[in-house]
């Protein structure tokens, strides 16, 4: 099973970095190695482990995968979009709708890692970790880290959560995010040529 560590070292090519979009660019809470190559950054860690598939999702928090999560809701982009909420229900029973990367994640309730080495062998996971700052932010996927990314998009929401309750009424309806039950990740990253490509992320 993959584990997320408190600290993730980010390689860069200082060469290459002027031209990158913003998104995976070191921030001001990284620590630049001597040799200038890399960076430690200490930040709030968010991992998704799955095949695109509701029932076979796992969520992980700063390492613990968490239980209850009804509703996620990733977007990010170079232009200055920065949305990273989670509905979850909380060890009192109540429910409750945090930032990931900025918010104390009260009474979050977590569980066993629902999937051996094996099976994890098979699955994709997407790794976000971020201050909830766009040039903080860095993108992995299987633990590669990602770069010419201009846009993350994600919303992950579970059946059980009731019409007109979800993020989207959160936003006051607002942003586009379905209401109904929906499993999407998706990245866009541009190319060396500047063209811009969509990828599925599962």
């Amino acid at each position: 099973m993959p584990t997320s560590s408190d600290a993730m070292v980010v390689s860069f090519n200082n060469e290459y970095a002027e031209s990158t979009p913003k998104i995976g660019r070191q921030g001001a809470d990284c620590n630049e190695s001597p040799d200038g190559t890399s960076y430690t950054c200490h930040m709030p860690e968010l991992s998704i482990e799955g095949n695109g598939r509701l029932e076979r999702t796992a969520i992980y928090y700063n390492g613990q995968q968490l239980d209850k999560v009804r509703e996620i809701f990733i977007h990010i982009s170079e232009d200055g979009d920065f949305d990273a909420l989670i509905m979850y229900v909380g060890s009192d029973g109540q429910q409750y709708t945090k930032n990931l990367f900025t918010d104390y994640l009260d009474s979050v309730q977590t569980e066993l890692p629902g999937f051996t080495s094996e099976e994890a062998t098979s699955l994709q996971m997407l790794t976000v970790d971020s201050d909830g700052t766009l040039e903080s932010t860095l993108l992995l996927r299987n633990n590669e880290e990602q770069e010419g990314v201009v846009r993350l998009y994600v919303h992950i929401k579970a059946p059980s959560v009731e019409e007109g309750k979800g993020l989207r009424s959160w936003f006051g309806g607002s942003k586009n995010i379905p209401e109904r039950a929906e499993f999407a990740a998706e990245i866009t990253y541009r190319e060396i040529d500047g063209s811009l490509t969509t990828e599925g992320v599962f």
